[in-house]
């Protein structure tokens, strides 16, 4: 429990957001975004954070992840900021929910937010590709590949189905061959409105090259979110706050 609340909010000022950043790790890769938010609401509750509600027939907590994860995807670095009612001390409340989340759900830093999410713009992967024939000449084929123009996939939205080119929205692609497996090292888009799932790199090379089109039990990809970048290419990092790693958790 977050022992003390420092201040609770004034009438005339705006309810505080605590940022938490935290890593999704190992096998919570297969956990769903809504089981990962249902699990920041039940954390968030045993740690006592006085939690702002939002109104209407279903109250609930004001949560508001800044780039959601795909289903089978790990990450080194992810954001959520959570509404208040009262200012708490981050270093105690991340203290808190680490004692209430699993390990590989660790958060490892929170602050009180100086930017907004939108001043993300990319997002910086490293890609694990498991599979047979895996070689440098293999590699070089797929490096050019990812250097096509246009770079034609088959893309789902909102607005409909259709085939686009996704070659606008990759800054930077590097693939190499690493003794085992093939690493593709990529900076994609992830604005709102040119986000880019690195699963469509993959989608490309299993059409190109035939990667991951063998068997399912030996061959597989690991795809992992490294950092958050602006528009710059800046990496951006927590907020100034606490910086707690929870004991054994994996880095």
């Amino acid at each position: 429990m977050v022992p003390m609340i420092l201040a609770q909010k004034p009438e005339t000022m705006p309810y505080p957001v605590l940022r938490l950043a935290f890593r999704k790790r190992g096998t919570l890769a297969w956990v769903s975004h809504l089981d990962v938010l249902r699990t920041f609401n039940k954390a968030l509750l045993r740690a006592g954070l006085p939690l702002f509600y939002t109104e209407g027939f279903s109250p609930r907590p004001k949560l508001v992840f800044a780039t959601p994860l795909s289903l089978g995807q790990e990450s080194l670095l992810e954001y959520l900021d959570v509404r208040l009612t009262g200012e708490v001390c981050p270093r105690e409340a991340a203290l808190a929910l680490c004692d209430t989340l699993p390990p590989e759900l660790c958060v490892f830093a929170a602050g009180y937010p100086g930017a907004k999410f939108s001043t993300i713009a990319f997002s910086r992967y490293e890609i694990r590709l498991y599979t047979a024939g895996a070689s440098g000449e293999l590699a070089a084929r797929c490096d050019a590949r990812l250097h096509d123009r246009p770079l034609t996939v088959f893309k789902r939205s909102k607005a409909g189905d259709h085939d686009a080119d996704i070659s606008e929205g990759i800054r930077e692609i590097f693939t190499d061959f690493t003794g085992d497996s093939i690493r593709i090292d990529a900076c994609l888009s992830a604005d709102s409105a040119g986000f880019i799932n690195p699963e469509y790199l993959l989608t490309y090379l299993r059409e190109k090259e035939g990667i991951l089109s063998s068997d399912p039990l030996t061959e597989s990809a690991k795809i992992l979110r490294l950092s958050l970048l602006d528009a710059s290419g800046d990496e951006i990092l927590p907020e100034p706050g606490c910086y707690v790693v929870r004991e054994g958790a994996e880095a």
